[in-house]
Order: C-alpha cells, then sequence, then structure tokens
C-alpha cells in the first residue's frame, strides 16, 4: 500500500487515506486532516512526485486523487525521503564483512552527499566500513574529485584507507548528483540533491544488476583504475 511506503511523513498518509474516499480539493484534504492549507498543497506536490497522487484543473480549481501504485517494504521496494533519507544509507551497515560494493556517482553526488547526511555520519560509515573491510568498487567522472579540494583534512582523511579501486572517466558522461550502489543484498538508487532514494530487496533483481555491473566493471580494463587512497594521502601531506 501506498500509505506503508518508508519516508512518508504523518502529514502524508493523513493526506492518502483523506483521498481514499475520492477526489479532494486542497482546502477540504485540510479541513479533514487537520493540517494547514499550505501544508496540504506542500505535501500534495511532494506526493506526486513521488507517483503517488495526481492533480486534476477543473477550472481554477486544483483537484487531487491517489495514484494507486504497488510499491512498498512488502514488494521489495523502500523510498526514503526527507528527513528519512539517510536511513536508505543505513543498510550498508548491515552488509556482511567484506562485501564488495560498486557505486557509480554522478560528479557531483559527493558533494551533495555531504551537505545532506553531514560529515559526522560519512565519518562514521566509513569507519564501519573499514572496520567491516567492505570493498568499494566505483565508477565516476575525475570531475568529482574536486570535490575534495574545498573540505578539510580531517574529513579528507576520514576517506582514506577503505578497501576500494575506482574507475575515473573524463568527458561528459557520468555528471550529476545521481548515485546507484549495487550490492548481493540490496541496490540503492539515489538523488541526494532531492533526498530521494529508492532501495530494492527483491533478490531476483539484485543478483542480476549485481552480476551485471560486476562483468561491466571487470570489462573497462586495470589501465583505468584509479588509486583514490594514494591521491589522498597526498593532499594530506
Amino acid at each position: 500500500m501506498a500509505s506503508h511506503i518508508i519516508g512518508l511523513s504523518p502529514a502524508d498518509r493523513k493526506i492518502l487515506t483523506s483521498l481514499k474516499q475520492g477526489s479532494l480539493h486542497p482546502s477540504e484534504i485540510a479541513r479533514r486532516t487537520g493540517i494547514s492549507r499550505t501544508t496540504a498543497a506542500y505535501r500534495l506536490q511532494k506526493l506526486s512526485r513521488l507517483g503517488l497522487t495526481t492533480k486534476k484543473v477543473a477550472g481554477r480549481k486544483s483537484i487531487w486523487d491517489r495514484s494507486f501504485i504497488r510499491t512498498g517494504k512488502g514488494d521489495g521496494v523502500q523510498i526514503y525521503t526527507g528527513e528519512e533519507f539517510r536511513h536508505a544509507y543505513e543498510h550498508l551497515f548491515s552488509l556482511p564483512g567484506k562485501s564488495v560494493i560498486f557505486c557509480a556517482q554522478g560528479d557531483r553526488s559527493a558533494i551533495c552527499d555531504t551537505e545532506v547526511l553531514g560529515e559526522h555520519f560519512i565519518k562514521q560509515a566509513h569507519k564501519i566500513f573499514k572496520r567491516k573491510q567492505l570493498i568499494m568498487r566505483g565508477i565516476g567522472n575525475q570531475k568529482v574529485l574536486r570535490f575534495f579540494d574545498s573540505l578539510n583534512p580531517d574529513y579528507v582523511k576520514s576517506h582514506i584507507g577503505r578497501t576500494t579501486g575506482v574507475k575515473v572517466f573524463s568527458g561528459n558522461i557520468l555528471l550529476g548528483t545521481g548515485e546507484i550502489m549495487f550490492t548481493r543484498k540490496f541496490l540503492i538508487f539515489s538523488n541526494p540533491a532531492k533526498q530521494f532514494a529508492l532501495v530494492i530487496t527483491d533478490k531476483e533483481i539484485v543478483n542480476l544488476a549485481f552480476d551485471t555491473i560486476s562483468i561491466l566493471f571487470d570489462s573497462i580494463g586495470e589501465m583505468k583504475t584509479f588509486d583514490i587512497n594514494d591521491y589522498l594521502t597526498k593532499m594530506t601531506k
């Protein structure tokens, strides 16, 4: 059920519940739910971006309906938005030791991750990665390296020591704020700039995606592997 998607606020759930009875104007939604008209309008727009509501315009009035999509925790799909966004990344902490994580990053995703998740959260994540010896494999645009130029040395050092292998590319590819992580347990599709993350746990989809990215990563060739640990170590000297 849409109302059980992880990441929805209490106000979102009230709105979706009110729309079960049929189409409503935002003012009527506000009256039935007890939330303000302004909040109702804002949350309806957010729910629309998630594909959970649709708007119809009748003259000068806007009427809202639920979009009956089938998704949720029980379906092997979880959506995290807003304040719940960081919980998507907490899935990584449950991985067994020495698990492999393949990551495809847009050139601005690391900057957005820091802005949204915060340095403390990311530094703690790095400690867990190192303790569990999680193996990071990644592809990205060389422009992402500019992210480290403006960071304080202590934060840069927290990135050093992870078991990692990165392949970097130039040109107009792998740009933007998107980020995808592939593991044997789940997939994470994320846009930190919009505080939106989709986590897929369906076993068949996860295994197929992980095998596919493994083949593609290996086929790129060793000559393109970039030693990020060495690069960052030199930066902090």
